[in-house]
């Protein structure tokens, strides 16, 4: 499991070296990628000449891809190559398109021919096919290496950390606090930087300074291998889940039995979980359909602790079918958030598209870039994301005796909330800026600041504060731990669905508005003085607002996964289980102090008997397990079942009462 074959995670000494580490690889990664994609609406509109819409779909598309990358990254993480290893071949293929990408910006005849903005584009020449081409294929070759980058640097940073260790588990919760906050300064450095360089210098500058970044982390990273604390790869997340479902689906037309003694299960000694060797699921009675691909077919029952000839596209564990509903119990509640990520799309295209129409002078000598208002949004997370975790979480915790002050799903909640006011607010702002356009009739800049559009910068990095950190933390802790890569990609699967909403928004809205116009101006003109951008900025606060309601109610009806390490319902079978009492209870689990919302008390489904004992039988009883009782946060929850390990002094040790 480890490159220290002796040392357990909670001997490990290096894990805030090995963390450090890691991170710059995803500094690095963001660093190269804000370059880019803050300066990239202004390449496409200048130097490839694209329509404002033409545009807007092209950056959609490539972001949605580059955080939908991150799913490749996890199944190659988890079925072939380790964290570790998918991280370095991620950053040389990225080195490789920065590379790529500053060739296509600054040589011939990769190059574009250059055309003065200032001038109509029927009187440029156009890029060739193959400068096009080659363009966007060292684009998305950068989003290939992102995925694997962004799908492995955050379960690798928490894999350092042994969440069995209270004193480890409480610095890795403080430790992605801080992870986002080095992030936003390392992108508010790069949205500063780099669309100035790209203004004063040229475009050699923008791809060639991130290659150079990327070339020397790529280079630390591999010479630190000793650092790291190494996790096998324990078998595609993908297939774990495709193998639940397809099993299920086979024996959809097989009975189960009401007590559900029949399910299989594997002995500790036999797990296919090679990262958590020892970790077993209780079973729950949600999406019971889902039981029968862990219901042994008449006649070819396997004995306990082995398959024999069974498939495992026939039949799965308990756990596996459990994780299975674990995962997808959070569907809800990322189905609901994809609107928040089209939102935030409006960040590199359209606000961007509004900048460059306004005043940006400060004082006389200097114009600041359109593309560097994104500072403000890493700036508003860099003041407010400490004030968060010092000030706000003290004060909430003292409320709602939550460690995390508010819960996850509060937490997201607020950041919802506030992405539909910073809707509204964009809305407000270029109703007024479209105001002052139409008085204004010389092709200088609106006599108006750009400065007006801080307000809605402002808002999306204050609701980023609550929703970037609430989603990250929530998709990592409520994944089972053999699913956990797979728990990160969703949070960066979250940002590409949304990316590709907006690029079809844009797309539907251009034809209808443009089509039901008698004049023919579509929302999205390229003409920015006669497009009603307002217009599309209060259709997104709507469909926003509507998906927050949605998210109100699926975060009321749902149950937190208390079976991350140490689990709820599972636990190493070569640890004692929980005391019974619940204060004993608490110090076991530190997340035990999140609770569902006031008013909303609810009793989990019972765990069923479980395989346990007999090697030469596949049926179960008490006598094979441990009979525990006791409660859950007070009278929110209680539990009642059998503990999952087989009856072996050697391998657990029985609870007495």
């Amino acid at each position: 499991m480890s490159n220290r074959a002796n040392m357990s995670r909670r001997d490990h000494p290096y894990h805030w070296k090995a963390c450090l580490v890691i991170f710059a690889c995803e500094v690095a990664e963001r660093v190269a990628y804000y370059a880019i994609s803050s300066t990239l609406t202004v390449y496409l509109t200048t130097v490839l000449q694209e329509t404002v819409a033409e545009a807007a779909r092209n950056y959609n598309n490539w972001a949605g891809t580059t955080f939908l990358t991150p799913f490749i990254g996890a199944f190659v993480a988890d079925a072939f190559l380790g964290r570790y290893w998918t991280i370095v071949w991620s950053m040389i293929i990225y080195f490789l398109a920065l590379v790529c990408v500053t060739v296509s910006m600054s040589f011939e005849p990769f190059k574009p021919p250059t055309c003065d903005h200032h001038l109509l584009t029927t009187m440029c020449d156009k890029p060739s096919v193959p400068q096009r081409v080659f363009f966007y294929g060292s684009l998305y070759l950068m989003a290939l290496g992102a995925g694997g980058i962004k799908s492995c640097v955050t379960a690798f940073s928490a894999d350092q950390f042994d969440d069995t260790d209270p004193g480890q588990k409480h610095e890795r919760v403080s430790f992605m606090n801080w992870w986002w906050f080095s992030l936003s300064v390392g992108i508010m450095v790069s949205v500063a930087f780099f669309p100035w360089v790209q203004e004063q210098y040229g475009w050699v500058w923008v791809g060639a300074i991130p290659a150079g970044i990327v070339g020397f982390v790529t280079l630390t990273f591999i010479i630190a291998h000793p650092l790291y604390y190494h996790q096998t790869p324990s078998g595609s997340a993908f297939t774990r889940v495709f193998q639940v479902l397809v099993a299920a689906f086979k024996k959809r037309n097989l009975e189960l039995q009401p007590n559900l003694h029949e399910l299989f299960e594997l002995s500790s000694d036999h797990s296919e979980v090679s990262s958590t060797p020892n970790y077993r699921f209780l079973h729950t009675t949600r999406l019971r359909c889902l039981d029968k691909a862990a219901l042994p077919r008449y006649g070819a029952t396997p004995s306990f602790g082995s398959r024999v000839d069974t498939s495992n596209w026939e039949l799965c564990t308990v756990t596996q079918v459990e994780e299975t509903k674990l995962l997808l119990g959070v569907l809800p509640i990322w189905t609901t958030n994809i609107m928040n990520s089209a939102v935030f799309a409006q960040v590199g295209t359209f606000f961007v598209n509004q900048a460059t129409t306004m005043d940006r002078s400060l004082g006389k000598h200097f114009k600041a870039p359109a593309a560097s208002l994104i500072l403000f949004i890493s700036l508003t997370i860099v003041i407010f994301l400490p004030l968060y975790d010092k000030v706000l979480v003290p004060l909430t915790r003292r409320c709602t005796g939550n460690p995390r002050g508010i819960s996850m799903l509060q937490r997201i909640g607020v950041g919802l909330f506030l992405s539909t006011a910073a809707m509204v607010v964009a809305a407000v702002v270029e109703r007024r800026r479209l105001e002052v356009a139409s008085s204004h009739t010389s092709e200088s800049p609106l006599p108006m600041s750009v400065f007006w559009l801080i307000p809605q910068y402002f808002m999306v990095g204050l609701y980023e504060v609550f929703i970037v950190v609430g989603q990250g933390e929530f998709f990592y802790q409520q994944a089972p731990p053999a699913l956990r890569s797979l728990g990160t990609a969703l949070f960066f699967g979250n940002v590409a669905v949304g990316s590709f909403i907006s690029s079809i928004l844009v797309t539907v809205v251009d034809y209808l508005s443009m089509k039901s116009s008698p004049e023919h101006i579509s929302w999205v003109d390229n003409d920015l003085t006669r497009s009603h951008l307002d217009y599309f900025y209060w259709l997104l606060s709507v469909l926003n607002f509507a998906f927050f309601l949605l998210f109100l109610y699926c975060a009321k009806v749902y149950k937190y996964n208390y079976s991350v390490s140490p689990m709820r319902n599972a636990w190493p079978c070569t640890e004692e289980p929980p005391p019974t009492d619940t204060a004993s209870y608490d110090s076991f689990d530190r997340d035990a102090q999140v609770v569902p919302s006031p008013g909303h008390t609810s009793r989990p489904d019972p765990p069923s008997q479980f395989f346990t004992g007999d090697s030469q039988t596949n049926r179960i009883s008490h006598a094979n397990g441990v009979d525990v009782h006791g409660s859950i946060d007070g009278s929110h929850h209680d539990f009642h079942g059998v503990v999952p390990c087989p009856r072996d002094p050697l391998q657990m040790k029985i609870l007495t009462t």
